[in-house]
């Protein structure tokens, strides 16, 4: 184990690093730009949310929001007295209650937020270009597909008079067009098969 590894590298399984060094052999890479830890668009979740760039042989393909959520974060593993990474008293003792009870609704989730921002720094918490080209992948399918928006909006219950579900599909359709244009998408589906 390198020491520069975070905690979450070191803890990933098997499948996802073989399918992170198949992609870096493809010649993809990632670059994380932004990261942090926001409500998802209810005000009712925690995610980690990160702003990141995909590169083929150097080139960018595309730069996308990405969330992941909370149940990347190792609670077993938190250290909520470390002043290294300063932790409020609020916040730790929100990671000591975290920590005892995974599954619980919290009331104050800007506290919640606060404080697994805190654990995603400590845990070095960050996206895998597997995890990232495994959802471009599955965003892209309408277009690797051929699905008309009609067909792609029964597929996933859109109702397809819904202007949002337009601005949707023609998101994941961009996102398919440009990962054909750098790579065989087909070879790439079949990597992820069984991720």
């Amino acid at each position: 184990m390198k020491k520069s590894e975070s905690h979450y590298v070191r803890n990933l399984s098997d499948n996802t690093k073989q399918i992170n060094e198949t992609m870096k052999a493809r010649g993809f890479s990632l670059e994380i730009r932004k990261a942090g830890t926001d409500l998802d668009e209810t005000g009712k979740r925690v995610v980690l949310s990160f702003e990141v760039e995909l590169f083929h042989e150097g080139k960018t393909v595309m730069v996308s929001p990405y969330t992941m959520g909370t149940g990347f974060l190792d609670l077993s593993d938190v250290k909520p007295l470390s002043t290294r990474y300063g932790f409020t008293q609020d916040e730790s003792n929100m990671a000591r209650s975290w920590k005892a009870k995974p599954c619980a609704d919290f009331v104050d989730k800007n506290l919640l937020r606060d404080t697994a921002e805190k654990i995603r720094i400590q845990q070095g918490v960050v996206p895998q270009i597997a995890d990232v080209m495994y959802s471009l992948i599955l965003d892209g399918s309408a277009f690797f597909d051929g699905e008309t928006f009609e067909e792609w909006c029964g597929n996933f219950g859109y109702d397809s008079d819904s202007i949002k579900a337009r601005a949707i599909y023609d998101t994941c359709d961009e996102t398919g067009r440009k990962l054909a244009r750098v790579c065989d998408v087909e070879k790439i589906r079949e990597t992820f098969q069984d991720y």
